[in-house]
C-alpha cells in the first residue's frame, strides 16, 4: 500500500493505494518524512507494523512514526555510524553494521 524511498537527505513515502483509517491518505499522495542536512545513509520499515521507518543518518540510528497528526515523533534509537540496516522480522532483531563488525539490538 505504501512505497518508502530516500535521497541523501530526505525520506518519502508514497502511497499506492488509498489509507481509509486516519491519517487518511489518497492513491498517488507523497509526503515528506523529514528532511535532514546529514546524509541519510539507510531507510526501511519497521516491518512490525509497516507505520515506522528506521534509517541510519551520521553517528545515530532513529525511528520515525508515519503518522503526521499534531507532531511526528522521531527519536534517536542508538548511537552508532551505521551504513547498512536491517530488520529480521523472525529474530524481531535490527541488524546493523558498524566499522566491519556485525550487531543485532531487540526493537520489543
Amino acid at each position: 500500500k505504501k512505497l518508502l524511498y530516500f535521497s541523501h537527505s530526505e525520506i518519502w513515502v508514497y502511497y499506492l493505494e488509498d489509507i481509509l483509517i486516519q491519517p487518511y491518505k489518497k492513491t498517488g499522495e507523497k509526503e515528506l518524512l523529514t528532511r535532514l542536512s546529514q546524509e541519510i545513509q539507510k531507510a526501511i520499515w519497521y516491518p512490525e507494523t509497516n507505520e515506522h521507518i528506521i534509517f541510519s543518518v551520521g553517528q545515530t540510528i532513529k525511528i520515525a512514526e508515519l503518522d503526521n497528526r499534531d507532531i511526528r515523533n522521531t527519536v534517536d534509537f542508538l548511537e552508532a555510524k551505521a551504513g547498512q540496516i536491517a530488520y529480521d522480522k523472525k529474530t524481531e532483531k535490527l541488524y546493523f553494521v558498524e566499522n566491519g563488525k556485525l550487531y543485532r539490538v531487540s526493537l520489543k
